[in-house]
C-alpha cells in the first residue's frame, strides 16, 4: 500500500481468500449463540473496557491513522476520542434495549415483544474514518448480541486490526469478532454473498452500496447502508457571514474534504454572494497543506496520488466549462510529488447542474453558486440525488425552522458545520445517501436486531380470579 504523504510503497498485505471468509463466518456462527445469551450488561462492560483500551493506546492509534490515510494528527486524536465516547455510550444501550407489551383479547394472557440479535453481521467500512466508523457498527452489533465478521478498508487495515485487538483484550470471546483483510471485489463480495451473514452494514459510495444491497437482498438478507453525499451550505442574506465562512471552510476542507458530510456546494443569496466568496477564499488560502504528522499542517494529503489526480482532473474539467478558481486549484510544488497533496479550492462561475455540483468528489473542493432569493436557494439546495447533510446560516428563527424542515437531508445544521454531528444522535441520510438505517445513537440498534413476540396463556384448568 502507498504512503499518502510520499506515494512510496510501504506495506504489503496478505489478503483473505473466499475460504478464509468461510472460516470466519463459521467461527462467528459457532460463537454467536453463546454471545447472544450473555447478559446485555456483561456485553456492555466489555465495551467499557474496550474504551479504556483505546484510551491507553490513544497516541499509537492516532499515529496509525495518520500513517495509513494521511489526516493530520490532531484529527487522528479526535477520531480516537470520538471512538472512545461512542463505545461508552453504546455500552449502556444494550441494557436499555426496550421491548413492549400490549393488552391482548383474553385478559388471562400476556404478550411480550422483544428485540433479539439477528445472528452473524458483516461489517464493511471505508478508509476515511478507519476507527470511528468500525466502532459505530461493531459496538452496536456486539452490545445487541451479534457475532461479527469485519472487513476494514484495505488502505487502513492496520487500524482495523488494532481495533479488533483492543476489543479482544477487553474480553470479547473467541469467534465473536473475526477480521478478514482484502479487497471489496474478492473478500468483500464473498462476505456479502454468504448465506449465513444475516445483515451486512456498509459505508461507502452509493454505486457500490446499491450493488451490495442487491446481492444481499437476492439471498434474503438485510443491508444497512450509509452512502455518499453532496452536501450543501445555504447562506441567507441575513446570515453572520464571518461565522458562515468559518463553518463552511471547516466543513469543506477538514480531512482534505474526505468526509461523507463535507460541504462541496454552497448556495448564497445574491446580496451576500461576493463577500461570502471572498471570506471563504481567504480562509482556504490561509491553510497550510503538508504531511499529517507535521504539527504545522492544517490539511494532510489525500489518501493517495490517484485520489489527488482525480480531484485535479475534476477541477480542470470545471475550468474548461467556465468555472473560475478563486482559491487553490493546484498541487503544491514544494511537497513530495508522489503524495496526495492538493490545495483547498474554491470555484465559482459554474452552472448549478454542472458535474462538480452533482458528483461526490471526496476532495478539498467546494463550489459556490448564487441564488436570487430564499425560494431559489432552497430549490438549488435540494437539486441533488443525495440527502446526507445540509446546513443553513441565518439570524432568523422562522427561516431556520423553514429550511430545517424543507432541506432534504438526514441531518440539518443551523449556523453550524455539516461535519459537527454528535454520535449520541442518529447519523445517516435520505435519498441516495442511504436506505433508512442509522449508524449512531440508539437508532443504530435497529439494524442489528429483529422483533420477536411471545404470547403466554394459562394452562388448561388453571385457577382464575
Amino acid at each position: 500500500m502507498p504512503d499518502p504523504a510520499s506515494g512510496e510503497e510501504r506495506v504489503q498485505l496478505h489478503t483473505a481468500t473466499p475460504d478464509d471468509v468461510e472460516q470466519a463466518v463459521g467461527a462467528a456462527r459457532g460463537a454467536g449463540s453463546g454471545w447472544a445469551q450473555t447478559p446485555a450488561r456483561t456485553r456492555g462492560e466489555i465495551l467499557f473496557r474496550a474504551a479504556d483500551e483505546l484510551e491507553r493506546r490513544r497516541e499509537e492509534l492516532a499515529h496509525q491513522i495518520t500513517f495509513e490515510m494521511g489526516k493530520i494528527l490532531a484529527e487522528g486524536r479526535g477520531e480516537v476520542d470520538e471512538a472512545i465516547f461512542f463505545l461508552r455510550f453504546m455500552a449502556g444501550e444494550g441494557a436499555r434495549l426496550a421491548g413492549e407489551t400490549r393488552p391482548v383479547t383474553d385478559p388471562r394472557r400476556l404478550a411480550v415483544a422483544e428485540r433479539i440479535p439477528v445472528g452473524v453481521v458483516g461489517v464493511i467500512t471505508p478508509w476515511n474514518f478507519p476507527l470511528c466508523i468500525p466502532v459505530w457498527k461493531i459496538a452496536t452489533a456486539l452490545v445487541a448480541g451479534n457475532a461479527i465478521v469485519f472487513k476494514p478498508a484495505l488502505q487502513t487495515t492496520g487500524t482495523g486490526v488494532a481495533l479488533a485487538e483492543a476489543l479482544c483484550a477487553a474480553g470479547v470471546p473467541d469467534g465473536v469478532l473475526n477480521v478478514v483483510v482484502g479487497s471489496g471485489r474478492e473478500t468483500g463480495e464473498a462476505l456479502v454473498r454468504h448465506p449465513d451473514v444475516r445483515v451486512v452494514t456498509f459505508t461507502g459510495s452509493t454505486e457500490v452500496g446499491r450493488g451490495l444491497a442487491g446481492l444481499v437482498a437476492g439471498r434474503g438478507g438485510r443491508a444497512a447502508l450509509e452512502l455518499g453525499g453532496k452536501n450543501v451550505a445555504v447562506v441567507l442574506a441575513d446570515a453572520d457571514l464571518e461565522q458562515a465562512a468559518e463553518k463552511i471552510s471547516f466543513a469543506a476542507f477538514a480531512t482534505s474534504g474526505q468526509r461523507c458530510t463535507a460541504v462541496s456546494r454552497v448556495v448564497a443569496e445574491a446580496p451576500v454572494y461576493d463577500e461570502l466568496v471572498a471570506l471563504i477564499a481567504a480562509r482556504a488560502d490561509a491553510l497550510t497543506v503538508g504531511p499529517g504528522d507535521d504539527p504545522a499542517s492544517d490539511l494532510g494529503p489525500l489518501v493517495s496520488g490517484e485520489s489527488r489526480d482525480r480531484v485535479a482532473g475534476a477541477v480542470t474539467e470545471a475550468l474548461a466549462d467556465g468555472g473560475r478558481i478563486v482559491a487553490g486549484g493546484r498541487v503544491p510544488p514544494e511537497l513530495p510529488p508522489g503524495g496526495g497533496y492538493y490545495r483547498p479550492t474554491v470555484i465559482t462561475g459554474l452552472e448549478p447542474s454542472h458535474a462538480l455540483l452533482e458528483r461526490e468528489l471526496f476532495g478539498p473542493v467546494t463550489a459556490v453558486v448564487s441564488a436570487r432569493d430564499e425560494r431559489e436557494a432552497l430549490r438549488l439546495a435540494n437539486a441533488t440525488e443525495y440527502g446526507l447533510a445540509a446546513s443553513v446560516f441565518t439570524r432568523d428563527l422562522g427561516r431556520a425552522l423553514t429550511f430545517g424542515r424543507a432541506l432534504e437531508a438526514g441531518m440539518v445544521f443551523v449556523n453550524a458545520a455539516t461535519v459537527e454531528a454528535e454520535t449520541q444522535l442518529p447519523f445517516g441520510g435520505t435519498k441516495a445517501s442511504g436506505n433508512g438505517s442509522r449508524d449512531t445513537g440508539a437508532a443504530a440498534l435497529d439494524s442489528f436486531t429483529e422483533w420477536k413476540t411471545v404470547y403466554f396463556a394459562p394452562t388448561e384448568g388453571a385457577a382464575s380470579a
